[in-house]
């Protein structure tokens, strides 16, 4: 993803320390359990500590709601998480400045993770990942820069180029999919 008709900026302080801890916590998983660390349907130790399960934040773990957000389910997760971060993020940083936008991170990944919770029932899945987070940052960029044009490379070859708005509603409507044929998570 990449915006046209503009000179990017230098990458925003709090972003590289978001994607900076992003990388230790995948590299630090993979230290601990390689094999959760590169299969979305394994669970490993961090996960299970951790990540997003409704049974653990009621029972007391109620860290989870922050912390699931730097834990994710597979190379591919990350690399994806990261890059919406990278190309919207210091944009909003920029406009925002590093604290409130570091704040916005952290809140609409919370409110992702407390609107996971609400959403997934009794099921005993664990949610991992900053897709919360950074479909925060994707809303706040469609209302920030709305008619700003933006291309993506789907499969990291064909360009498709849209408005931050249209964006924002893909992304909408990729999520409600998600969400009615069951595959949640972060």
């Amino acid at each position: 993803m990449y915006s046209t008709g503009y000179i990017r900026r230098p990458i925003g302080y709090g972003v590289k320390q978001l994607l900076l801890i992003n990388a230790a916590v995948f590299v630090i998983g993979f230290l601990v359990d390689p094999h959760a660390a590169f299969n979305p349907y394994d669970i490993g130790l961090l996960a299970r500590i951790f990540g997003l399960e409704r049974g653990d934040v009621l029972h007391g773990m109620v860290w989870q709601p922050v912390t699931y957000m730097f834990l994710h389910g597979s190379l591919l997760h990350i690399i994806l998480n990261m890059m919406g971060l990278y190309f919207l993020g210091t944009d909003i940083e920029s406009a925002l400045g590093t604290k409130r936008f570091i704040y916005l991170y952290l809140g609409c990944g919370v409110l992702g993770g407390i609107g996971w919770l609400l959403l997934s029932g009794g099921s005993g899945a664990t949610c991992v990942g900053a897709s919360g987070a950074v479909f925060g940052i994707v809303g706040a960029y469609a209302g920030m820069f709305p008619k700003r044009k933006l291309t993506m490379l789907v499969y990291f070859v064909l360009p498709v180029t849209m408005t931050a708005f249209t964006l924002a509603l893909v992304f909408v409507g990729i999520s409600l999919l998600m969400l009615l044929f069951g595959r949640g998570g972060g």
